[in-house]
């Protein structure tokens, strides 16, 4: 792929709201290969009965005498589910020559200095990841290129990813599977 297509993906990537981690892991029969696949969820709006809506409204009111299942149920009310339809996008991101990478629970990740909310594959050159790279794998000692790291932001996740080349991105349409 061109240079000019990997930026453009790139910018319809971090113009997404909502990326759901579909699957990860090593690609089939290639060493050192790793990819990514997410899926582009949105959300659907549905209607609701008016009487219903009043009821939970009265009932957020006193918010300090509800029990959390209570809350959960005002919440699914109220809530907008995402879904992935069959025109959203899919992208596969291939990192090659990975060293290490790790699958956080993003509300229990901490920021990086310098975080850049615009983007849903950051770039770093200095990171708490690289950090514990260089003090828990002999990677630069196998590496003749310094590690990069990539994070991955999607809902629920930070996909962390410690290698030397840029990763590599695709896209496609999920109808285009079947």
């Amino acid at each position: 792929m061109k240079m000019v297509d990997q930026a453009q993906i790139r910018q319809r990537l971090d113009a997404c709201h909502f990326l759901s981690l579909e699957s990860f892991g090593p690609r089939g029969g290639q060493d050192g290969q790793f990819d990514l696949i997410l899926e582009v969820a949105e959300l659907k709006s549905q209607s609701r009965q008016t009487d219903r809506q009043s009821q939970d409204q009265e009932a957020v009111a006193y918010l300090g005498v509800l029990t959390s299942e209570d809350i959960r149920q005002v919440v699914e009310a109220h809530a907008d589910p995402l879904v992935v339809s069959p025109d959203s996008a899919i992208f596969t991101i291939l990192f090659e020559g990975y060293a290490a990478f790790r699958i956080k629970n993003e509300m229990m990740s901490l920021l990086e200095p310098g975080e850049d909310f615009s983007k849903k594959l950051r770039n770093y050159e200095k990171s708490l990841f690289l950090n514990h790279m260089a003090t828990a794998t002999c990677a630069s000692d196998w590496l003749s290129k310094p590690l990069k790291h990539f994070a991955v932001i999607c809902l629920d996740h930070i996909v962390d990813v410690a290698c030397t080349r840029e990763p590599i991105l695709s896209m496609r349409k999920r109808g285009d599977l079947d």
